[in-house]
């Protein structure tokens, strides 16, 4: 796996999948992995997520054990200056020897041995897309293989100069280091026996306790390099003869236009003679750069350097001529590694909208925030079981305040009937005395609870009584209208507000329901009745009498207790209250 998956330092934030531009990655109960079959190891995902889920797959390890008993030469790009910046380059390559390798070659003698192909290329009236990024060409490998006819049929500069020097010493054992992922990818080839990011390789010299900053600059022998002459392994002087604002030539440096320049030519919308396409803003933009500089100012210390340091002698054709370099296969092959996923019919696609609850055209937003280019794009990937609706940031803003909305109702609701429990109560009667100022209304208070509670749990345990409780629950829900507000206050105690009902109303339907409640029967072991009364108080409450809440329910309290002391199985009014008088 070029890319690997540390799910345990996923924190759901998708920033992986918003940032990869083929969506190779699956969703699943909030994690997120990589699907390699789709993935095109740009390393965009790695530098998007902060918390390290996503890893280019590590060589240190492997490294290390060639290091041991092998002669391992180090191909070393050169955006090395920009990585290492303030640092000579000379202290890099220092220490890499000091690292154990024998040798240490920069990969810009890889760009002079394919440049003669581009060259035998670039003569042909074919379309060529250039292949020395390897994240386009596994771009059209596994999204648009039938341009694979298009791609240029050369191996990239690091296999090159891989092979060179494997042809010049068959034992020799080949370590690239660059800024770039996806070649990580080669090594199944054998050409590279591993491949270090810059990352990487920092942390070799940290662990190896190899301070670059105090070590000398070594003696350097004369290079000659062709670089100035090259493009990529593209030859500037076949570049040269044209300019880029030429119809037929494409140059692309971002992995978020690849996708329409792919499907454009696919679609046939342009004919290109070369498509110059890298993932990334040039090498020095790659994911393993392992930099803060910006960009400008890396081009600007790699230039420097090279123009500086390295003088070019010879031109790329004469030099190719008279190299003594032995014969090495530069050819490659593609092949076609489309992977194949499902798509959802009109109804198929609906139904999965529907989950997220986006049943009309206002509800598809298209807003991006997870990742995909639109809702249906994301219905399409969870049909595929590669995604689900955690990574739609609206869809979850809306569940969390539903949410918010049945907690706040659990705050204020019993569970056992489903009414108010006495929080939720205190505010309800809080609610109906400004509405009663308002509107100059009286209204009436009924407490209650039922006789002998106590004993129906101690006899015939505390299911039944709740039992009984739920019993009671639905006899108000068949007595009192749909404007009564009614709450389960603690235990057997019960409350219920009566809107625009004076005192004396008040008392008849206390006592409706406590006939009711008196008549019903009530079989807890399933063969006896047990006859079930109940005591009921009484309140009202009289605009302008600046009653609150908790003094109300106390009125009416004190006159349940006045039915209980006086009997049981009977309705008290409040008698010690202001506005005491009825309506």
């Amino acid at each position: 796996m070029t890319i690997k998956d540390f799910k345990e330092n996923c924190k759901e934030c998708y920033a992986c999948v918003r940032a990869c531009p083929v969506k190779a990655l699956k969703v699943s109960e909030g994690q997120t992995e990589v699907i390699e079959e789709k993935c095109i190891f740009c390393g965009r995902c790695v530098v998007a997520c902060t918390q390290k889920g996503k890893l280019a797959e590590p060589h240190i390890e492997k490294v290390k054990e060639l290091l041991k008993g092998n002669t391992v030469v180090a191909i070393l790009a050169p955006e090395h200056v920009a990585s290492f910046y303030p640092i000579h380059p000379l202290k890099v390559q220092a220490g890499l020897i000091k690292l154990g390798f024998a040798e240490v070659q920069e990969n810009i003698l890889g760009e002079e041995l394919i440049a003669p192909k581009y060259r035998e290329l670039f003569k042909l009236e074919e379309t060529i897309i250039r292949s020395t990024c390897p994240s386009v060409v596994e771009w059209v490998e596994k999204f648009y293989p039938e341009l694979i006819p298009y791609l240029a049929p050369v191996v990239l500069p690091s296999v090159a100069h891989a092979r060179l020097i494997k042809a010049q010493n068959n034992k020799a054992k080949v370590v690239f280091i660059g800024p770039c992922i996806a070649l990580k990818a080669e090594i199944k080839n054998k050409d590279l026996d591993a491949v270090l990011t810059f990352d990487e390789l920092k942390e070799m010299f940290k662990t190896g306790k190899i301070n670059l900053a105090e070590m000398k600059v070594p003696e350097v022998k004369e290079k000659v390099s062709e670089r100035s002459s090259l493009f990529g392994g593209m030859p500037r002087e076949e570049l040269g003869r044209r300019t880029l604002l030429d119809t037929d030539i494409r140059v692309v440096r971002s992995a978020d236009e690849i996708d329409a320049l792919m499907e454009a030519i696919r679609q046939k919308e342009l004919k290109l003679k070369f498509i110059d396409a890298l993932a990334c803003n040039g090498c020095l933009d790659g994911p393993g750069m392992a930099t803060n500089q910006p960009l400008f100012a890396r081009k600007k210390i790699v230039g420097k350097y090279y123009g500086k340091n390295l003088k070019s002698k010879t031109s790329s054709e004469s030099r190719a001529k008279n190299n003594t370099f032995p014969s090495i296969g530069l050819s490659r092959t593609f092949s076609d590694k489309k992977a194949s996923f499902e798509l959802p019919n009109e109804k198929e696609l609906k139904e999965v909208l529907l989950l997220a609850k986006k049943e009309k055209p206002e509800d598809i937003l298209n807003c991006g925030a997870c990742g995909y280019g639109s809702c249906e794009e994301t219905a399409i990937a969870i049909f595929q079981k590669l995604a689900d609706w955690r990574v739609c940031y609206l869809y979850q803003k809306r569940l969390m305040w539903e949410l918010i909305g049945q907690l706040k109702q659990t705050a204020i609701t019993d569970s056992l009937t489903g009414f108010l429990n006495s929080t939720g109560f205190r505010k309800a009667v809080e609610r109906e005395i400004k509405r009663s100022e308002r509107y100059k209304s009286v209204f009436s208070l009924i407490i209650f609870d039922v006789d002998y509670f106590k004993l129906i749990n101690d006899t015939y345990g505390h299911i039944k009584g709740d039992y009984l409780l739920s019993l009671i629950a639905q006899l108000l829900r068949k007595n009192l209208r749909e404007t009564d507000v009614s709450a389960r206050l603690g235990g057997d105690e019960f409350a219920i507000v009566l809107p625009e009902i004076i005192k004396t109303e008040g008392f008849a339907v206390a006592e409706k329901l406590r006939e009711a409640i008196e008549n019903f029967a009530f079989k807890p072991d399933g063969k006896e009745r047990v006859q079930i009364t109940i005591s009921c108080g009484v309140a009202v409450y009289c605009p302008g009498s600046g009653e609150k809440a908790d003094e109300l329910m106390n009125f009416a309290d004190k006159a349940m207790y006045k039915a209980k002391k006086t009997g049981r199985n009977r309705t008290c009014l409040a008698s010690d209250q202001r506005g005491n008088n009825d309506k």
